[in-house]
C-alpha cells in the first residue's frame, strides 16, 4: 500500500483579494487581516465590492490612550520645561 500526501501551501501577499479566491480560501484571507493587522479589499472582476478590516483590541485602544496623554501633557508645557528636560 502507497500513501501519498498532498500539501498546498499558500503564500498570501494580499491587499485585495478576487472573490473566488475569498470563497474558497476564507480563514486564509481572514488570518492574514488578523496577523497582520491591515485591511484587505474583496474585488469582483476587478471593482472593489467589500473590505475584511482588522477588529482593534482593548490594548491598542488603551495605547493609544497614554499616547494621547503624553501628547497632551507635552503640549502644555512651557518651552523653558522642555529645554531644561532635555539637559537632564
Amino acid at each position: 500500500m502507497q500513501c501519498i500526501f498532498v500539501v498546498t501551501i499558500v503564500v498570501i501577499m494580499m491587499k485585495a483579494i478576487g472573490i473566488r479566491e475569498l470563497k474558497a480560501n476564507p480563514s486564509a484571507a481572514i488570518e492574514y487581516v488578523r496577523t497582520h493587522c491591515v485591511s484587505v479589499d474583496i474585488t469582483n472582476h476587478g471593482k472593489v465590492v467589500a473590505r475584511i478590516v482588522p477588529v482593534k483590541s482593548d490594548a491598542q485602544d488603551a495605547d493609544w490612550a497614554e499616547i494621547d496623554a503624553l501628547a497632551l501633557e507635552i503640549g502644555a508645557m512651557d518651552v523653558e520645561d522642555v529645554d531644561m528636560r532635555r539637559d537632564l
